[in-house]
């Protein structure tokens, strides 16, 4: 896959991956992936992904086996199926500070990395971080106050309370981003944690 430019499109589109929107409601189907000896795993530390960084910046994807130490049914969340049916799934591996999980895997900023790795795994990235984000939030129901559980391989979260079994489902929030111009001239930014020589218009 090649390497994204980052003048060319939003480089967190373009996923490569079927949300497999239906067949995820279906536990059987969704038992039979996570048991795929070809699935992928991508596990989140904080929120940072787990980055190869030579000799390309690229995902560091675990295999079932490798995941299998924090890696449930209740917290892996389907990224989607490629072309070859093979399942991709990320899942929470921890706030807590102190070592990383899974050895000697590096863990970096998802926005700060986004830019320099293959096209496509920016957008599952981004994909994989505000699904993670939004379960730690929704832990229970904003209408009864009862805890909740993750279904449909993480695209919704339900009431367990009887009473109320509401849905819950992830927010999607209208953004706006631009460039300031002035002739041949433009306006760009940069934080402390942006890669070396790496500006950014304003959002």
């Amino acid at each position: 896959m090649d390497a994204l430019n980052p003048f060319e499109g939003n480089i967190f589109a373009g996923s490569h991956l079927d949300r497999a929107g239906n067949a995820r409601r279906d536990p059987a189907w969704l038992s039979t992936q996570l048991s795929d000896p070809n699935a992928r795993f991508l596990p989140l530390w904080q929120l940072k992904a787990p980055i190869h960084a030579k000799p390309t910046m690229r995902l560091n994807w675990l295999s079932g086996a490798q995941a299998q130490e924090s890696l449930t049914s209740a917290n892996a969340i389907l990224l989607g199926v490629d072309k070859e049916q093979v399942p991709h799934f990320a899942f929470d591996a921890g706030s807590a500070d102190g070592a990383a999980p899974f050895g000697a895997l590096q863990y970096e900023e998802v926005r700060s990395v986004a830019p320099s790795i293959a096209r496509g795994d920016a957008s599952l990235l981004a994909q994989a971080r505000s699904l993670i984000d939004w379960h730690r939030r929704h832990g229970f129901c904003a209408v009864c106050g009862a805890p909740t559980r993750m279904a449909d391989a993480g695209y919704v979260r339900r009431c367990t309370s009887t009473g109320c079994s509401a849905q819950h489902f992830p927010r999607t929030d209208p953004v706006v981003i631009m460039l300031i111009t002035h002739g041949e001239r433009c306006l760009v930014g940069r934080q402390r944690w942006f890669p070396s020589g790496f500006y950014s218009t304003l959002a």
